[in-house]
């Protein structure tokens, strides 16, 4: 690898200013001093790595999680320099120069200005319009879709775009809506021979190739088991996939069924469900298929040094074998399946419960939705979590529901993410009693076209100039 050389004593200074800024890239393999360390990691910075030939671009995971800012990456090797954007193993664009590397420094920090100026867009989060009214799908007293009852708690969302709701006004109810308009449609899923816990019904999931689950509720689950459905045709009759009472040495007064999250498809299909207990229990039961088929086996994951009920309220698969949970501000939990519990999960506000995860365009997005507070309830926000130990905020907006919302006594209901599209998905969060709201996260939105512009032109400034 080269040495980085050639700046001014001017020029090192003002980059060393927007460090805390923005991230900047890597010179010749040398992360540039000053822009290292606290400076850039606030941003989840991952530099770009170069070899000693312009050509060879080695790339590592890139992403601005506050904002998506074009990096100038300039080579220091031989004769020339090469100015490129990220993402590409080659320099393709129609904006891209070569310049003699006298001048490189110079481009650099003019380019990176005009990026601050005005080439750099945040993640947005906004109603999904066609969705109800506006996004919204409000709840109604008595109605066997969304109550206002405390007895509308469990939501999916189907590999389709159907969203699915489990409802227990005057028994079993679990309704499908359509994942684009709002439109609660006729009749419901097939409930034949669903008995047994505390409620019947309560929480559901859904696998990646189609098959809904919905597991019931029970408060004494030594004694009374816990059951799991599973439907592969909602019109008919589900399956019971999951069947038994739970003991553990130290827990006692296990409670099941307050979460549930689903994740794979075919013969690799997993959940995770929350326990709440009297004593001894900080972690979660996780189901598996040992043969791939037929009936799920459940081991307790301890997540040792998890507080108790840390999964209670919010339980969520993450990237790889993360499982993220939570009741509420530092009684949550970041672990993997089979280990110790590593971190909290620190949220922005005590109240974020519900949790869902995401992956768009390589990068982990979390989505939360806050059940209580004075002036927040019913608050989406998404997170980065590049670092789970550490997630950043990236967007938030605020359910536009009844007045302040409904309150939500036992802090109950799901958020789910639908399919992702390009950097697009869309999200659907659930309070109980207050109806469903529906959000279109943009997770990259492209850099400002006017900017690539300024920049080309502005390296066809520099080439003629030199060419004199």
């Amino acid at each position: 690898m080269g040495e980085t050389r050639g700046w001014p004593r001017s020029e090192w200074a003002f980059l060393n200013r927007i460090g805390t800024l923005v991230p900047f890239v890597a010179f010749s393999g040398v992360i540039p001093e000053g822009l290292s360390g606290s400076n850039s990691e606030q941003f989840r910075f991952r530099p770009v790595i170069v070899s000693e030939q312009w050509h060879q671009l080695v790339k590592v995971p890139w992403h601005s999680t506050r904002n998506y800012v074009m990096l100038v990456v300039i080579l220091d090797s031989g004769e020339e320099g090469l100015v490129c954007f990220p993402e590409q193993s080659r320099c393709r664009s129609k904006v891209i120069c070569i310049m003699r590397r006298k001048n490189i420094a110079t481009l650099g920090v003019v380019a990176l200005s005009a990026l601050l100026a005005g080439g750099t867009q945040a993640q947005t989060l906004t109603n999904y319009t066609s969705f109800g009214n506006n996004g919204h799908l409000a709840s109604a007293a008595g109605d066997i879709t969304l109550d206002q009852g405390n007895l509308t708690r469990g939501m999916a969302v189907m590999s389709n775009g159907q969203v699915i709701v489990v409802n227990r006004q005057g028994g079993v109810n679990i309704r499908v809506i359509d994942g684009v308009t709002g439109t609660i449609q006729p009749g419901e899923v097939n409930d034949t021979g669903i008995t047994g816990g505390t409620f019947t019904v309560n929480m559901a999931g859904a696998s990646g190739d189609g098959k809904l689950y919905v597991a019931n509720l029970t408060t004494t689950a030594a004694s009374s088991a816990l059951k799991v459905y599973e439907w592969s045709d909602l019109s008919a009759a589900p399956t019971v996939v999951y069947n038994s009472t739970f003991t553990e040495a130290g827990i006692t007064g296990a409670r099941l069924g307050d979460t549930l999250d689903v994740r794979g498809s075919g013969n690799n299909i997993e959940m995770v469900l929350g326990l709440d207990s009297a004593t001894g229990g900080g972690g979660y039961l996780h189901l598996t298929r040992p043969s791939g088929s037929g009936s799920f086996g459940g081991t307790y994951q301890a997540a040792t040094g998890a507080p108790i009920d840390a999964h209670r309220l919010g339980i969520t698969f993450g990237s790889g074998s993360n499982v993220y949970g939570t009741q509420g501000g530092a009684v949550s939990s970041v672990s993997t399946i089979g280990g110790p519990r590593t971190s909290a999960l620190v949220l922005a506000d005590a109240n974020e419960r519900f949790l869902d995860s995401t992956i768009i365009n390589g990068v982990e997005y979390l989505a939360t939705l806050q059940t209580d507070g004075t002036g927040n309830r019913n608050r989406v926000r998404v997170y980065d979590m590049t670092n789970p130990a550490a997630p950043v905020l990236v967007a938030s907006g605020r359910n536009d529901l009844v007045g302040d919302g409904l309150a939500n006594v036992g802090a109950t209901g799901q958020i789910r993410w639908g399919a992702v599209n390009g950097s697009k998905a869309v999200i659907y969060a659930m309070n109980t009693n207050n109806g469903i709201q529906a959000y279109e996260f943009d997770a990259v939105p492209e850099p400002a076209t006017m900017t690539l512009l300024a920049l080309g032109a502005l390296a066809a400034r520099r080439r003629r100039k030199n060419s004199k």
